[in-house]
């Protein structure tokens, strides 16, 4: 359904590659999905995080160039005690995706 360097949906999971350690993927059934949250990129969303955290309230899935990009996700599943960040290569087509597969969005 969509795939890049960073993000796979396939029909059953949302999986977030390089998300906890490089080469180890976060799959997330999508049934799981609480919502996903899109964030303009900016110093307090995290456009300058690279990868992890510093507050221990958001974990950010590994991205080199997210200061490049035009949108941050953050999902927010039901097993997890806080949610994911991450980055897409096209955000237009993740979110018609998403939209697509009626799961909750977000805009702020």
């Amino acid at each position: 359904m969509y795939n890049d360097a960073l993000v796979e949906i396939t029909e059953r999971s949302l999986i977030i590659k390089n998300c906890y350690l490089p080469g180890l993927s976060k799959q997330i059934p999508l049934r799981e999905i609480v919502s996903i949250q899109v964030l303009e990129p900016t110093l307090w969303s995290g456009k300058w995080r690279l990868w992890g955290t510093s507050t221990f309230q958001i974990w950010f899935a590994m991205d080199f160039n997210r200061a490049g990009r035009d949108a941050i996700f953050l999902v927010k599943f039901n097993a997890s005690w806080f949610p994911i960040g991450f980055t897409v290569e096209s955000s237009a087509d993740f979110i018609r995706i998403l939209e697509e597969r009626k799961i909750p969005i977000e805009f702020n």
